[in-house]
């Protein structure tokens, strides 16, 4: 079977400023999954101080997930999107290889 792949954005945190409600940061999960075997990576990114008067300004009741999401992928970066899907493969395959030697933790006497 092959592996995929989903993120979703699992929290948005927001803070008053005046009038405006801005987004502080973003909580992200990436999700592999393999037949019934599910691998799962997240982690929270913070925001800086928006710059209310830029063009691209999106405020929190009008960011769509998609936008959170390209936002934390363009942080990221390739290689770090790349260790997160690797993660959740990683996960899988332990999940799928049950582990030599396993120990109770008992003490021999």
């Amino acid at each position: 079977m092959a592996f995929s792949t989903t993120w979703s954005v699992v929290d948005l945190d927001n803070k008053k400023h005046g009038e405006l409600t801005n987004i502080v940061a973003i909580g992200v999960k990436c999700t592999v999954t393999e037949g019934s075997y599910k691998g799962e990576w997240s982690s929270r990114f913070k925001i800086g101080s928006a710059d209310t008067t830029s063009s691209d300004y999106i405020g929190f009741s009008s960011i769509t997930e998609a936008q959170a999401l390209q936002w934390v992928k363009d942080k990221m970066g390739s290689t770090a999107i790349d260790e997160a899907e690797m993660y959740g493969r990683m996960v899988i395959n332990t999940q799928k290889s049950p582990a030599a030697g396993t120990s109770d933790n008992s003490l021999p006497w």
